[in-house]
């Protein structure tokens, strides 16, 4: 009966009987449990390490699933719109009123000339009716000079107030406070005390429902 084991190489002890030889020289057995390495040019049967890199894209534990929190609206409010809206109505009706209120007293000079000499204010001075008629209609002439340029202007400031701007909104509040201030005096009456009120309610619109937040961030 032949033995089944060569015989050991010149110089090596032969192997205790029942085990097999070891391994070439050059070569480290794998450690208990573990797979043998993988060849070059292959990756990891699973892709990538589960603890290494989120499936979105992220790291698990370096920011929040949904993502940032979501920045403010940008969006214009609408008490800007509606204030805007307001100056666009209010400012040319208040032009057509002065120049009807001009074209009155220019038109009914000899009426205006009457209700002054039946007034006992001027009857005890040295000043004429045609005089004070001169005065009343000068005087109605700067005022429709005044309603118009700064109507004109409250409608331009609007334009840039809803594109955003700051100063605009600035001028148009002023604007607003001088109207105001022009009609409590003859607010009295039914069209002007509507001027105040569309003027309050104005300046109100451009403070109210997020547009100072809006403004502050152009």
């Amino acid at each position: 009966m032949t033995d089944q084991n060569p015989p050991p190489e010149h110089g090596q002890n032969p192997p205790p009987y029942g085990q097999n030889p070891p391994p070439s020289y050059g070569e480290n057995p794998p450690a208990y449990g573990q797979n043998p390495p993988a060849s070059a040019g292959t990756s990891s049967p699973y892709g990538q390490s589960p603890y290494g890199q989120s499936p979105y894209g992220q790291s698990p534990y370096g920011q929040s699933p949904y993502g940032q929190a979501p920045a403010p609206s940008d969006k214009r409010p609408g008490t800007v719109t509606a204030a805007c809206v307001l100056t666009w109505i209010f400012a040319p009706l208040a032009i057509l009123l002065a120049l009807a209120t001009f074209g009155l007293v220019r038109a009914d000079r000899d009426e205006l000339i009457r209700q002054i000499e039946q007034d006992g204010t001027f009857r005890d001075t040295d000043i004429s009716a045609d005089r004070v008629a001169d005065i009343v209609q000068q005087g109605a002439l700067v005022f429709l000079l005044l309603v118009v340029v700064l109507s004109l202007l409250a409608m331009v400031l609007a334009v840039f107030v809803i594109r955003r701007s700051r100063v605009a909104r600035t001028g148009l509040i002023v604007l607003a406070v001088i109207a105001t201030l022009i009609s409590l005096p003859l607010s009295l009456a039914i069209v002007p005390f509507v001027w105040v009120i569309a003027c309050v309610v104005t300046i109100v619109l451009l403070f109210a429902g997020g547009a100072s937040a809006w403004f502050r961030r152009a």
